[in-house]
């Protein structure tokens, strides 16, 4: 593959998964216009692979990937009269918006962004190029890293209950994107020897105190626990590249916290805890978003109401723009059978990947992290499924990178 051909799909990757031009100052029109381009062009360009996904040993995460994107489509479609039907406007900061279900071919473009985004890292392990690839995407994300830290530095939080705006979004935004950077710096730099060790710190660091910053809590915490991981823990943790351990980890931060969240929240360290990190002892409302949330599930378990309709549902169920928890959101959008064959991917994913391979490291610890995150939050997105496609060729990555043979 051409070197051209790789700054083509790494500029088509950060520009269709990770930030669309229209943050950037293009207009919506343009911006949508090279988005869907950009998605054919892709495509096209990775028909080469469409054989390979389905006979390598990465089949089992096609399956998986497919039966979600199938299941996102199908709800989306087959509940839009009864969810578009609920829309209604909301007044907030004297602004109305409009709260709607998902239009149907926006769904098309979300999933298809999803598929192609694997096909991109497919075609990349095979020809052995991904390390480039790579290099370039962490070049671009240094623009966003930049700037999204001197914005959220510089904005002023006016109110503390406002669903602030910087300019990659909420503060959960920010967040999100120093995190994909520093997993890019890491994946880059698996081993941060010297001079690199020091740069990954004062990454960490920055992170850090713009988590504080932009009051986001829930990173402030999480920051640390990634610190320790990289820098304190001499040796890695092995129970991260087991499958049953994932399965196992997202039970208890996110089944076990919806169920027996007022219960945890009780106990005398929580509360001084979240006393310390000046929330309320509800998490901003979350308790009451969990008991009324239950019964919505419940009406729609098997496809749930459709992909990108949570927001509408949340709002008149419970009051609140989601339902604070990642697989919560997950089994609201596409129901059990889309939530099983989205995390289907992530274990499937896993188990392909050598314990103990450093170059997977990375990538692991985003996992965990963002599974952490998902107790409070919804992270699972996209971007998230991107790395983990990353994850699940790790091995081929690792051998052809280094020229041997993996007969």
């Amino acid at each position: 593959m051409k070197p051209l051909n790789i700054y083509i799909y790494a500029l088509c990757i950060f520009f269709t998964v990770f930030l669309k031009l229209n943050a950037i100052g293009f207009s919506d029109t343009i911006s949508m216009l090279v988005y869907k381009l950009m998605l054919v062009y892709l495509l096209f360009s990775c028909q080469d692979c469409f054989n390979y996904i389905f006979t390598s040993g990465c089949k089992y995460v096609t399956y998986s990937l497919l039966l979600y994107c199938i299941v996102a489509c199908v709800s989306s479609y087959i509940n839009y009269d009864q969810v578009h039907s609920m829309s209604f406007e909301l007044v907030w900061d004297g602004e109305v918006y409009e709260i709607r279900n998902m239009p149907i071919n926006a769904v098309f473009y979300f999933i298809t962004e999803l598929f192609v985004s694997y096909l991109v890292v497919v075609k990349h392990i095979r020809y052995g190029v991904l390390s480039l690839f790579l290099k370039i995407l962490l070049f671009l994300f240094i623009f966003v890293f930049i700037y999204n830290n001197i914005n959220a530095y510089l904005t002023k939080l006016y109110r503390v209950e406002a669903a602030t705006q910087y300019w990659i979004g909420n503060k959960f935004s920010v967040c999100y994107y120093n995190l994909f950077f520093i997993v890019l710096y890491y994946l880059n730099n698996p081993k941060l020897e010297s001079k690199k060790k020091f740069v990954f710190f004062l990454i960490l660091l920055i992170s850090f105190l713009i988590g504080i910053k932009v009051k986001c809590s829930t990173f402030v915490i999480a920051f640390p626990f990634l610190f320790y991981l990289v820098f304190v823990k001499k040796k890695i943790v092995q129970s991260f590249y087991k499958p049953t351990f994932f399965i196992a980890f997202l039970f208890f931060c996110d089944v076990c916290f919806f169920i027996f969240c007022v219960l945890i929240l009780q106990n005398s360290f929580i509360v001084d805890f979240i006393d310390f990190l000046d929330e309320d002892i509800t998490l901003s409302g979350r308790t009451t978003i969990y008991a009324d949330i239950q019964q919505v599930i419940s009406e729609k378990i098997w496809l749930g109401y459709g992909y990108g309709n949570t927001t509408l549902i949340s709002f008149l169920y419970t009051g609140a723009q989601n339902s604070q928890n990642g697989l919560v959101e997950k089994f609201l959008e596409v129901g059990l059978v889309g939530t099983i064959a989205y995390f289907g991917v992530v274990f499937f994913s896993i188990k392909r990947v050598p314990k103990g391979d450093l170059f997977a490291y990375p990538i692991l610890i985003f996992i965990y992290i963002l599974l952490f995150v998902s107790m409070v939050e919804i992270p699972f997105k996209n971007s998230f499924l991107f790395f983990v496609f990353l994850l699940n060729n790790m091995l081929v990555y690792q051998y052809q990178e280094r020229n041997v043979s993996l007969e």
